[in-house]
């Protein structure tokens, strides 16, 4: 079913809203036929407040983004880079935002640098989507993790995946690392999976007899809001003894202590060892899990394709607004978009309903823009069903003008 003459007065709408801020941003690439930068790091130096960076296939330094409004994402459709290092964003401030994408980023555990992702102390809003984390050791005495969110509170996470560090072989038995540590803030996972380290095998042939622990692929500390949507954990075996002492294997989700979690799980696999104290029990949402996907980068030029994925027979909304914001609701998940009118009131249209092949597809027309401008839409589809109402991930495309 095709719903572009639905949508088009809804998006020249939203365009129209957000154009009528001055157009200060720019485009700037990173690496590729012209680039303004050679490396990440070199172009969030010259970056201003939205610009947005274009980042070619290719193989980058680790960066960090501090206080500042960005978007970092493939300069190809569908594309993707790498990585080799940490990436860092941090003390964004409330209305600011970072979008990445597409990133596949490795990183070795080092001393005070003990994750390959880290997001810390951010009222402002982070979206993570298409990426992969992946965490090794570079000394059997330290310990790490693949992704961690420190007082933040806006995440998301999207079609992404975290891999903590296995230690096998040492001389003393060492635990293997996490996938992802949460911690005060308040996080929305969809179709992602967090893996954790296998613990160290024990080393008879000099002396060491004993095994390390399997990592947890979630942890929770502190206090906050988790909600998980299509996603899955694995946590970290034991390695093996000899006759000495065995590690445990890890937890998928471990909130254990005092942490104190509104945690909501719709259509994911958490099976297994999982521990929950009685300040963090899990609400588990009926129903299956729903999502909304497109393009992260689209010319004005050209039309933009969503796709609502849901069970047959939904009832499709579409929720668009100027801003990410992160309202959640006691059934349904959180509403990841924001009218300015009204912090949690975003603009909302009825699309359709889903087919029998659980889609539903709408192909957008896309509205003029002013020259070298860029605009970003804030969109959330929302599905009533017989089991009642479930939100998708949000999405973010940016609409650029054709002279880019």
């Amino acid at each position: 079913m095709n719903i572009s003459t639905c949508l088009v007065p809804v998006l020249a709408t939203l365009s129209g809203l957000l154009l009528s801020q001055p157009a200060l941003a720019d485009v700037l690439d990173v690496g590729g036929p012209t680039p303004d930068a050679a490396q990440i790091s070199t172009a969030i130096g010259m970056a201003v407040e939205g610009d947005v960076l274009r980042v070619w296939p290719g193989t980058y330094s680790g960066f960090s983004i501090n206080g500042l409004s960005l978007s970092v994402l493939p300069a190809q459709p569908g594309g993707s880079f790498n990585v080799s290092g940490r990436v860092s964003i941090t003390n964004l401030a409330l209305g600011q935002s970072v979008e990445l994408h597409g990133a596949r980023v490795s990183a070795q555990v080092i001393s005070g640098a003990r994750s390959t992702l880290s997001l810390r102390s951010s009222l402002g809003s982070i979206r993570i989507s298409d990426c992969t984390f992946r965490t090794s050791r570079s000394s059997s005495d330290l310990f790490g993790w693949a992704g961690e969110v420190t007082s933040c509170q806006d995440v998301s996470m999207t079609d992404s995946s975290f891999r903590g560090a296995s230690t096998f072989f040492t001389q003393l038995p060492k635990d293997g690392d996490d996938g992802l540590r949460i911690n005060s803030s308040r996080v929305a996972l969809y179709r992602s999976s967090f893996t954790a380290g296998i613990g160290s095998d024990a080393t008879c042939l000099i002396g060491s007899f004993d095994s390390g622990s399997g990592g947890t692929a979630l942890t929770l500390r502190g206090s906050g809001k988790l909600f998980m949507s299509l996603c899955m954990t694995q946590w970290g075996w034991a390695g093996y003894t000899c006759g000495g002492l065995s590690g445990s294997n890890g937890f998928g989700v471990y909130a254990g202590g005092s942490a104190s979690y509104d945690i909501r799980i719709q259509n994911s696999d958490i099976g297994g060892s999982n521990f929950f104290n009685a300040a963090s029990t899990p609400t588990f949402l009926p129903g299956s899990a729903r999502r909304l996907t497109g393009p992260v980068l689209v010319a004005e030029t050209d039309t933009l394709d969503l796709r609502f994925h849901g069970a047959p027979g939904d009832r499709v909304g579409l929720f668009f607004g100027t801003a990410y914001a992160h309202q959640v609701l006691p059934v349904g998940g959180p509403i990841l978009v924001a009218h300015p009118t009204g912090l949690n009131r975003p603009m909302w249209r009825y699309m359709g309903v889903i087919g029998a092949n659980g889609t539903l597809d709408a192909s957008v027309a896309l509205r003029d823009i002013p020259l070298l401008a860029h605009i970003k839409l804030h969109l959330v589809g929302t599905m009533i069903s017989t089991t009642g109402r479930s939100f998708t991930n949000s999405l973010s495309p940016i609409v650029l003008d054709s002279a880019w």
